[in-house]
């Protein structure tokens, strides 16, 4: 009687499977390539990135090193004025550290001779003949 209670597990239907068909050589090549073209672009994108990137760094560190130069010009300028002040050399109406010239260090020259203003003899015009049509 217990093999009445038990329920009698059947067993499912062997399925037949087809075996694969072989996959041709240029499929399998043309998946490899695929496969390795996608690497190529992935690694050109993230240089690419890179390169960018680095345009961007090198544009603003540029940018930040000019101006401090300009900043440091400027200072100079204002330490060899402020010097030049200090040793009495200019004052402080004479911006630009400008010294006013000193007589021996001026140049004479003679007053050239007047010029002769004859108007000078009109050129001939002449008319050239152009053709009708080209």
């Amino acid at each position: 009687m217990t093999a009445l209670l038990k329920p009698t597990r059947l067993r499912p239907a062997p399925v037949l499977v087809p075996a694969p068909a072989p996959v041709p050589f240029l499929l399998t090549f043309i998946l490899g390539a695929r496969r390795v073209l996608v690497a190529l672009v992935v690694v050109g994108l993230v240089v690419l990135a890179g390169g960018y990137w680095w345009t961007v760094q090198t544009q603003q560190h540029w940018a930040e090193s000019y101006q401090q130069l300009q900043r440091l010009t400027q200072h100079t300028r204002d330490l060899e004025w402020a010097t030049a002040a200090l040793e009495g050399q200019i004052t402080p109406a004479q911006p630009g550290g400008l010294v006013p010239p000193r007589p021996e260090q001026l140049l004479v020259l003679p007053q050239a001779s007047p010029r002769l203003t004859t108007p000078l003899p009109a050129a001939p015009v002449t008319l050239v003949a152009l053709p009708l049509a080209y």
